[in-house]
């Protein structure tokens, strides 16, 4: 049952059952006091709908999408042919209350998100490719099944934990990003970028290679009851931080790391649980255990202002010609040591 009625000179609908629109042309309900109290379908061009508290999207098919509710965003848990929200420009979602969009077959090309002002959850499946623009919420779960990039300019920020699943690569590259709590990421062995402005934590990250660049610190956090709780990098790690970076987590694997810390006046301290290769690495002070040999890729360079204490089940050979040590050296524990030193003796 749909009611039509005036509220001041504006028209109003309020549904109390399910409401299914279809058009050859846009669809724009946009009045503030709609109240769609069960499943709204929508098929059209450009699709606007404003609800006055929750709001239930069954399939909404369009070029574009711009839904605001006073309170929640919602799928209605069924999915299939017809039966999901398929937009294939930008959907632009604000809500009052959490955003959640988990049917299984969502295809949303560029989502835009503001879940309360950022106070609340977001939480979308996507079956395909994702690119975020501005996203707010408290926490955020994106599962992808291809890439999750970012328009350039915008900024997703999390008040709590994010968590991404990707069959594909991760792209979150943007300068004005910021992640306050743990991160989780999963491309299924692909590519990981993240930029953060301030401390970025990192929790289970599992990919083919990982570059990290943050204005403050970077560290793991602290959980390690089984690999996926750690970071396993198959590839090369880089790390760019405003402060220190410290991944002291006991399952960590990173094959290759590249470390700048602190523009090299920050300290770096890294758990590794197998074998470890070094590119080039800036930092004061050093504290890497290694559960395998230590080396370094030919014509890298190590140089660390401060302390360097490297500790290895195996061998450490640190034998480029422009490392440089300016402090004291102490491999605590080794097979075969060799290190190379440019300006002094260690």
């Amino acid at each position: 049952e749909i009611s039509l009625g005036l509220v001041g000179s504006e028209m109003c609908i309020r549904d109390r059952d399910t409401a299914d629109f279809t058009s050859t042309d846009d669809i724009t309900l946009d009045q503030a006091t709609n109240d769609f109290q069960s499943t709204v379908d929508a098929s059209g061009n450009a699709i606007t709908l404003y609800d006055v508290d929750d709001i239930v999207l069954g399939g909404v098919d369009g070029a574009s999408l711009d839904v605001n509710a006073g309170g929640t965003i919602t799928d209605d848990g069924v999915s299939g042919a017809g039966e999901d929200v398929d937009i294939a420009g930008t959907t632009t979602l604000t809500s009052g209350g959490d955003i959640i969009l988990d049917d299984d077959n969502h295809e949303l090309a560029t989502v835009i998100a503001s879940a309360n002002s950022g106070t609340s959850r977001f939480e979308l499946d996507e079956s395909t490719s994702l690119t975020l623009g501005n996203v707010a919420a408290s926490t955020i779960s994106i599962d992808a099944g291809g890439t999750i990039d970012q328009v350039a300019g915008s900024s997703v920020v999390a008040s709590d934990t994010v968590d991404i699943i990707a069959t594909d690569a991760v792209t979150l590259d943007q300068a004005t990003n910021d992640f306050q709590s743990t991160v989780d990421v999963d491309t299924s062995e692909d590519a990981i970028v993240l930029v953060d402005a301030n401390d970025l934590i990192l929790g289970g990250v599992d990919g083919s290679s990982l570059s990290i660049a943050a204005g403050g610190t970077i560290t793991d956090d602290g959980v390690s009851a089984s690999v996926a709780d750690d970071i396993s990098i198959s590839g090369i790690t880089t790390l760019t931080s405003g402060g220190e970076i410290v991944l002291d987590d006991a399952n960590n694997e990173l094959a290759t790391v590249i470390v700048t810390a602190g523009g090299g006046a920050a300290g770096f301290v890294l758990n590794e649980s197998t074998e470890l290769t070094f590119g080039n690495v800036r930092a004061s002070n050093l504290d890497i255990d290694a559960g395998g040999m230590i080396d370094q890729l030919t014509g890298t360079s190590i140089i660390a202002s401060g302390t360097a204490d490297f500790t290895s089940t195996d061998d450490i050979l640190l034998s480029q010609p422009t490392n440089d040590f300016q402090s004291s050296v102490a491999p605590v524990s080794y097979t075969h040591l060799r290190a190379h030193e440019t300006e002094a003796d260690l």
